[in-house]
């Protein structure tokens, strides 16, 4: 097994799996394979991290043409990410490390998209806008091609303008973005104070104006959050005409340091992963019960998503 829940919490699998594959699987992997060749037995952690993303092989997009996978091809910029947010995975594996391919090697994927007669792709990178400089120049060469492309990054790229002209001229239609809350305490005990809450609305219309879609991410059930808060939160997205507005129960995932807090706040409800969807209120929150959470989160979806 591999992936993020394999590599975060080893112990809990170990007992389901032969072996594990803990992170960057670019050198673990192809070991566990080598091994199996040749005597038949495999050791039961693979961790071998990478130092770089250097001369990465071109994927095989021509198998992804043969399935239905909608009309964006994906390509890696980077992994990781410089903030160490406490509620996220990504922090966990690479603990505020953030690794960049070479721009050359994204361009290469990027013209061989073109070249099959894609017009279309999605930049894998978890924070692409974190090296303002990295971006400038990739943009740059993108633009170019005429191609459109969609993106995450976090919504300090519209302090910037620059740089946004030049993401926007570039191609890209739209943008993944974690504002997470519009509760600045809730921001500031998820360690993600350097996003301010009374910036939103100016961060969201630059970028609208330069005509990306904003996709926002965002997470009830904070400390700083209350019933009236995600009504509140209602509001906010209908006013600023956010397109697709996204939520998630906050959720403490195993091994994250905000899992590590409520635990020893006895505030983990339960340790059953399989409820740990961002969809359940799997911890005790601060201001009301977990029932009056999940019921406000779904009030949230239905109330955002009708025909009105």
């Amino acid at each position: 097994m591999g992936g993020y829940m394999a590599s975060i919490i080893p112990d809990f699998i170990k007992d389901y799996c032969d072996s594990i594959v803990i992170g960057d699987g670019e050198i673990s992997y192809p070991r566990l394979l080598k091994d199996y060749e040749k005597s038949g037995n495999i050791q039961p952690v693979y961790n071998e991290q990478l130092e770089n993303l250097n001369d990465l092989p071109l994927p095989r997009y021509d198998l992804l043409l043969q399935k239905k996978i909608g009309f964006l091809l994906p390509v890696q910029a980077g992994r990781g990410c410089p903030y160490t947010c406490s509620f996220c995975s990504i922090a966990c594996i690479y603990n505020g490390r953030y690794m960049f391919r070479p721009v050359k090697d994204v361009m290469r994927d990027i013209t061989y998209i073109k070249k099959l007669g894609c017009n279309r792709f999605y930049l894998i990178d978890d924070n692409i806008a974190s090296n303002p400089d990295y971006l400038f120049e990739l943009a740059n060469q993108i633009k170019p091609l005429k191609m459109m492309w969609a993106g995450q990054c976090s919504i300090m790229l519209a302090k910037n303008p620059k740089l946004l002209k030049l993401v926007a001229d570039s191609g890209c239609r739209l943008i993944s973005l974690g504002i997470e809350s519009i509760s600045q305490e809730g921001l500031d005990d998820l360690n993600k104070n350097w996003v301010k809450v009374n910036e939103h609305e100016e961060m969201l219309q630059r970028i609208s104006s330069q005509g990306i879609l904003p996709a926002t991410e965002m997470i009830v059930g904070t400390d700083g959050d209350t019933i009236d808060s995600i009504k509140e939160t209602y509001k906010f997205i209908m006013k600023n005409g956010i397109p697709i507005p996204k939520f998630y129960i906050m959720t403490p995932m195993p091994a994250t340091t905000l899992y590590k807090e409520l635990k020893n706040q006895g505030r983990i409800l339960h340790e059953n992963y399989k409820k740990y969807t961002a969809a359940s209120a799997v911890f005790q929150p601060k201001n009301m019960t977990p029932e009056d959470l999940e019921r406000m989160y779904w009030w949230l979806y239905k109330k955002i998503y009708t025909i009105p």
